[in-house]
This record gives structure tokens, C-alpha cells and sequence, in this order.
């Protein structure tokens, strides 16, 4: 959201860094942003501020032309509250993930279990241990069970040529938005997607196994 409004922030001076950078909050994006805070206005100057592919001969002629706008003192000051804003956000979401990576350092082996699911990455690894601990046996029976519970697939319910309703539940609110990052749950795939099901079927019975192998 934040993000957002810088943008919108830069496109009222007519800079259309948005369309040429693949984030306007990276570390180039902030600098060139940070240099017309300054005062610089040259669009040729701040492109040369790019780095890695944002350095190709083609980009670096469309940053010069996206950078050359009416930028003046009421956008320097929009742009200067949106950044001092967002890095508040980033530092104390840097902060929290240290304390959840703190939290969640004694299930490391059941954290890496579930990180070799397609598309799980520590935070949505993380997520599935907060929800549903590292011993999911002890509230779920099977993975049928568990994955009614999560109610992210909702049944395709057909009787007498009437599509009953089917609808998401609330239960397993942070696995829900922990999933929307996963690039495997687009559908994109069906092979990828199977592959994800599968593994994570898996996942299930190893952590399963890893408790009782414990006990």
C-alpha cells in the first residue's frame, strides 16, 4: 500500500519509474528517488544511478525518459514521508522475522521438511508450524482431516443438476495468506500443482513419523 503511493506520489510529477523498474522500492529505485529528493532533475543523471539489468542499453534510455518530469518541492516532501514510512514497516518486519525465525529454531528439522514442498519458502513453512504445530497427528488423524480443517479447496458439491455452495472457511487464516505466496498454487501447473499435493501429503505422515520415532 505504501508502495503504492509512492507511486502514485511519482506519477503526479510525471515520473514513470514504475514502468520501467520492477519494484520502485529497491535499492537503485530508492536511490534514484532519493537523489531527486535532493534536487537532481537530470533524467540522464539519475538513470546512470541503475545497476544490474536495470543497466541494459534499452532500459537505461527509458529510465532517462521515465525520470524527466515536473518533479518539484511538494513531491520531494510527498516522496521523503512515503520512504521514511516504508522503512519503519521494513525494519519492523525485519525485526519480526528474527523473532519468528527465534521462535521456530527448535522445530528446524520439521521447518525443513516442509521447505522441500514446491514453492514453501521459511515463511510459509513457518506458518503451517504456527498453525498447526509440529506434530499435526495429535489434532488431525489424517491429512483428509487437516486439509478439511484448513477449508482452502471447497467441495464441488453437485446434486440433481444443483451446484450446492461451496465456500473457503476461517479456520487456518494465516496458512491461507502464507499460501497466496506460493507461485506453485496459481494453477499454472497441473503437474507442479500435483507435485505440490503430493509432497505435502508427505510432509504430513514425516512429521507424524519424526514424533513418534521421538517419543
Amino acid at each position: 500500500m505504501r508502495s503504492q503511493r509512492l507511486g502514485k506520489a511519482l506519477e503526479s510529477a510525471g515520473i514513470k519509474l514504475g514502468s520501467v523498474a520492477s519494484s520502485i522500492t529497491g535499492v537503485a529505485s530508492t536511490a534514484m528517488i532519493e537523489s531527486l529528493i535532493d534536487g537532481e532533475r537530470r533524467g540522464g543523471v539519475l538513470a546512470d544511478l541503475a545497476i544490474g539489468r536495470m543497466r541494459a542499453a534499452g532500459k537505461l534510455t527509458d529510465l532517462s525518459m521515465a525520470l524527466a518530469g515536473r518533479f518539484t518541492e511538494h513531491h520531494a516532501l510527498l516522496c521523503r514521508l512515503h520512504l521514511d514510512r516504508i522503512a519503519v514497516f521494513d525494519d519492523a518486519v525485519d525485526g519480526l522475522d528474527k523473532r519468528i525465525t527465534g521462535k521456530a529454531a527448535r522445530w528446524q528439522r520439521e521447518a525443513d521438511l516442509l521447505t522441500s514442498v514446491p514453492g514453501f519458502g521459511d515463511v510459509v513453512a513457518q506458518a503451517w508450524l504456527g498453525e498447526i504445530g509440529p506434530a499435526p497427528h495429535l489434532h488431525f488423524a489424517t491429512h483428509e482431516k487437516l486439509a478439511s480443517w484448513v477449508t482452502l479447496c471447497p467441495g464441488n458439491n453437485i446434486s440433481a443438476r444443483k451446484r450446492k455452495h461451496g465456500r473457503t472457511g476461517d479456520a487456518g487464516t494465516y496458512i491461507d495468506g502464507a499460501h497466496r505466496k506460493s507461485p506453485v498454487l496459481l494453477g499454472e501447473s497441473p503437474r507442479l500443482t500435483e507435485l505440490y499435493i503430493t509432497r505435502l501429503v508427505m510432509c504430513y505422515h514425516g512429521l507424524c513419523r519424526r514424533v513418534v520415532v521421538a517419543w
